[in-house]
Parts: structure tokens; C-alpha cells; sequence
């Protein structure tokens, strides 16, 4: 018999390697302990490996007239198993500054890998040509929104900013004469 702290843990039911909605967090007040004896079975877990999302730069700048900014994501690390993830293009609904519908479409799409696949996916998110002023750039992000059960995601690279600038335009540090300085200001 041992006393073992506990705070909760996660519901999680899965059926025919399927996911079932309803996770739900399970709490008991932390410091409270069980005296009574507890069996656990650890079942081994393949080697799934995770996601990733990677663009050739950071952040991906495009013009407005490139037709399509495009986010890779990979599953690295491992190829067991069927994983699959959903990736979702946000802008103003969220806080940024490119405007859906009219900077860019909104796109939402899953990118699923089979036993034994491993590598890169292609996510498209089409640009409105023409959509941003003369010497200006909109921001809008690329997030993996929800990934299979069996994976991980990379933390660090979940989100990818993308710069939308305008077809004509010219960064700032070059728009300002700088006098009795090194330093830059806005930009």
C-alpha cells in the first residue's frame, strides 16, 4: 500500500482506433491521496512520431499576386501506425491583420500518413491578388488546429506566421534616412 498525491486526469475513450469525443477532465482536490492498493497495466506505444510545420522562411513572406502561400507540414520521428492532422489559415477572426475573404481564402484541411508513411504534406492557402495597399503587409497564421491521438505535436513549430505584403513594396528600414543614428525606428 502506498500513498500516491493525486489532482485528476483526462477521460479518454477510443474505439476501433478512433477517438471519441467527450474528453473530459476528471478533478479531485490536489493533496487528497488514496491508501489502497492501485494496479496499473503500461501498455507500449509504437513509434508514431510527430508533427511539424516549416515554410522556407520565417516568417513566409509572399506577394499578394504568388496565388498560393503554401506551410509544410511533416510527420517526423517515427511511421508507425495511421496518424493524421488538421490544419486551419486564420486572420482578423483571430487577432491578425489579414482579412478573410479578402487577403486571403480560409482554408481548413486534414493530411493523414499510413503505416510506415512518413514526410512531408502540402497545405495551400490562395492569396487574393492585389489585396494589400502599396508598401504595406497583412499577417494572418497557419496552426495545426487538431492531430490524431496517437501523435505528438513538435511545440515549437505548431504555427507559422505568413506576411501577405503588397506587390509593390519597399521595407521600411529603406523608406527612412537615418541621421545621427544606427537605430531604425518601426520596423
Amino acid at each position: 500500500n502506498t500513498t500516491v498525491p493525486y489532482c485528476g486526469a483526462y477521460t479518454t475513450s477510443v474505439d476501433n482506433g478512433v477517438l471519441q469525443e467527450g474528453r473530459v477532465f476528471q478533478s479531485i482536490v490536489c493533496g487528497a491521496s488514496f491508501a489502497s492498493q492501485a494496479y496499473v497495466t503500461l501498455v507500449p506505444r509504437s513509434d508514431t512520431g510527430f508533427f511539424e510545420l516549416t515554410t522556407s522562411s520565417w516568417p513566409l513572406v509572399v506577394p499578394s499576386d504568388v496565388g498560393d502561400a503554401i506551410v509544410v507540414i511533416s510527420r517526423v520521428g517515427g511511421s508507425d501506425g495511421i496518424v493524421s492532422a488538421q490544419l486551419q489559415s486564420v486572420g482578423a477572426a483571430e487577432g491578425y491583420t489579414a482579412v478573410e475573404e479578402v487577403n486571403f481564402i480560409s482554408e481548413i484541411e486534414t493530411k493523414s500518413w499510413f503505416d510506415g508513411e512518413f514526410g512531408p504534406r502540402l497545405f495551400r492557402v490562395p492569396v487574393l491578388s492585389g489585396s494589400v495597399t502599396p508598401d504595406t503587409l497583412v499577417t494572418m497564421l497557419v496552426k495545426i488546429v487538431f492531430f490524431s491521438s496517437n501523435s505528438g505535436v513538435n511545440e515549437e513549430k505548431q504555427e507559422v506566421r505568413v506576411d501577405i505584403r503588397a506587390d509593390q513594396y519597399t521595407h521600411k528600414f529603406l523608406q527612412k534616412s537615418v541621421t545621427e543614428t544606427s537605430r531604425v525606428q518601426n520596423e
